[in-house]
């Protein structure tokens, strides 16, 4: 009706971005909002882009909803999940012919970084 879809959020206010309550100049989204002395006033709406973490997370919860997709499925040979798609990206899952691969290389060079970190005690802020 209003042409807000769900999910979006208040980007940025007269040219000015937003973030969370607050635009960059450190005013109140709500209090600026609420002054009729503001008007008129330009709003863009939309939806927050994904942090790198964020991504990482979806990706690894993606993976595990593929294993479980191809084993639940009672059609045999299935290959699971093979795309998740939203309004705003595609998630493709795409498996290596052989699978995992572990290297015995790598797990003793983490070993031995672990263990390095762990005698040089703890660091960083409050240490």
């Amino acid at each position: 009706r209003d042409g807000i879809r769900v999910g979006h959020a208040v980007l940025a206010i007269n040219g000015a971005e937003v973030n969370g309550r607050f635009t960059a100049d450190g005013k109140d989204v709500l209090e600026f909002l609420g002054n009729p002395a503001n008007y008129p006033v330009s709003i863009r709406f939309g939806r927050h882009r994904l942090s790198s973490n964020e991504k990482l997370m979806l990706a690894s919860m993606f993976h595990s909803l593929f294993a479980i997709g191809s084993q639940l499925s009672p059609e045999v040979g299935s290959s699971g999940i093979e795309m998740l798609e939203t309004d705003t990206f595609k998630l493709h899952c795409f498996q290596t012919l052989t699978g995992t691969i572990g290297c015995e290389l790598f797990d003793q060079n983490l070993k031995l970084a672990l263990e390095v970190a762990e005698k040089a005690g703890p660091f960083g802020p409050g240490s």
